[in-house]
Parts: structure tokens; C-alpha cells; sequence
């Protein structure tokens, strides 16, 4: 009975990014799966290279694959780290369209239950960049050491260009609790696994994130996974840039 909500998606021409694709076991006896959906809104056959950008690996020259979608109809990648890629771990994906307009979701869910828990991956485009000297903020976040109730907040980066970004985390009444920086190269996805539990041991029932870059030209996505420690159900929170 797991809902996952999916936003809507607007057909592109531009590459569009999905964050946390994962064929993994995790923690409390999880078991990560992803699946892709590219669809086809143009009238004639379409082809998207898909990049697989793998947590630990080099990010130049990622491994990719050409997926063939015919005219108006939508492919499924199910388990897409694995049957496409035939490997494990996690990472991003970018998929690429040649020459057509395309809608892209994914999702990422645990297997584990006899049942799926699950989280919506929506496209990224450029338009979600973080970008220097903005900022982005990441709220409904916690880090509970107890299975009941209990939760766990992992964060993941990819950046686009060369760049160190600044992670400052917080309760919710705005106490700050640490903050972590991270080194990355260019298309390089970095999933920082309990974060809060980086910066403290203290249970945090209400916290934020804010995320920037501290190089000039520096750009990278962001989203956080907010797990449920009894189920392994996790929730998808996007950054979202502050107003300036």
C-alpha cells in the first residue's frame, strides 16, 4: 500500500539527470532497486544514451547504452543498475536524447518487505542546478538512533563541474549542528550515508540541510532520502535554491 507521488514531468530535448539509482543492499536489512521510464512524446522513433555515473568509480567516460523508444509510446528500465549496466552499487544517470523531445522518471525502492517501499526520482535539468554563490536548503529531515520511531537521512551530490561543496546542517529551531565539505570532480555522485550522524550522536527529530558551492563557477544537484528505519521506506526531498 506504499504511495509514491510523481511531479509532472515537461518533455525535453535537454539531458536530464535522476539521482540515487541503486542495485544494493543497505542498512537494517534493505534491499535498493531502481527503475527508469523514458517516454517518447514525438511522432517518430526516438534514441537516449544512458550514463551511468557509479559512486567510486571514474566519472570520465561513464559507461553508457543507447535505449531505441518507438513514437509516442513510454520504455520501462526495470532494475536498471543491474540488467543495464550488469553491475551493483549506485549512482546518477543522465540520459541524453538524440534529436527528440522525451519525459523521464525514475524510481528508487527497497524489496525487502514482501511488498516495494519506494521513493520517486524526478528528472533533473539544468534548471536544478545549485550554482555559484547560491545556496539551496533541504528541510523535513531527521536522524533517528531507534527503529520506532525511527529515521535516517542520506544525502547525495552530483556536481557538474569541478567544484567543493559546503554542507551546514541544522535542527529545526536553526541550533546549527556541524557542517562537512565535499571534493568533487565533474560528474561525480557522492551519497553521504546518515549525514547527521557525521556531525552528531544526538537524535534529530525536525532537521535542514543548506548545500552551496564555494568555488566560482561551481554547479551541482542535490536531493536527500529520508528512510524509515522499520520499514526501509524512503521519501525523496529535492534542494530547493533559496530566494535571493
Amino acid at each position: 500500500g506504499d504511495p509514491t507521488y510523481a511531479t509532472p514531468a515537461a518533455p525535453s530535448t535537454r539531458p536530464a539527470y535522476l539521482l540515487g539509482v541503486v542495485h544494493l543492499a543497505g542498512a537494517n536489512n534493505t534491499v535498493w532497486r531502481s527503475d527508469v521510464v523514458v517516454g517518447n512524446v514525438t511522432g517518430v522513433a526516438a534514441e537516449v544514451e544512458v550514463e551511468f555515473f557509479l559512486e567510486g568509480a571514474p566519472s570520465v567516460n561513464p559507461p553508457s547504452r543507447t535505449v531505441s523508444i518507438l513514437p509516442g509510446t513510454a520504455t520501462h528500465l526495470p532494475d536498471v543498475v543491474d540488467r543495464l549496466f550488469e553491475t551493483e552499487g549506485k549512482g546518477a544517470l543522465r540520459i541524453v536524447p538524440r534529436a527528440a523531445e522525451v519525459v523521464v522518471s525514475g524510481r528508487t525502492f527497497n524489496v525487502a518487505t514482501g511488498g516495494t517501499y519506494g521513493q520517486a526520482l524526478p528528472g533533473l535539468s539544468a534548471t536544478d542546478l545549485v550554482e555559484y554563490p547560491d545556496q539551496a536548503r533541504l528541510v523535513h529531515l531527521a536522524a533517528w538512533s531507534g527503529k520506532s520511531p525511527g529515521f535516517r537521512t542520506n544525502l547525495g551530490l552530483m556536481a557538474t563541474t569541478p567544484t567543493v561543496v559546503a554542507v551546514e546542517l541544522f535542527r529545526g529551531d536553526g541550533v546549527a549542528l556541524g557542517d562537512l565539505r565535499v571534493d568533487l570532480e565533474a560528474d561525480q555522485f557522492v551519497q553521504l550515508n546518515d549525514v547527521f550522524r557525521r556531525v552528531t550522536d544526538n537524535d534529530v527529530a525536525d532537521g535542514f540541510a543548506v548545500v552551496r558551492s564555494l568555488e566560482t563557477g561551481g554547479a551541482f544537484f542535490a536531493y536527500a532520502s529520508v528512510i524509515d528505519n522499520v520499514s526501509g521506506d524512503p521519501v525523496f526531498i529535492p534542494a530547493v535554491v533559496d530566494e535571493r
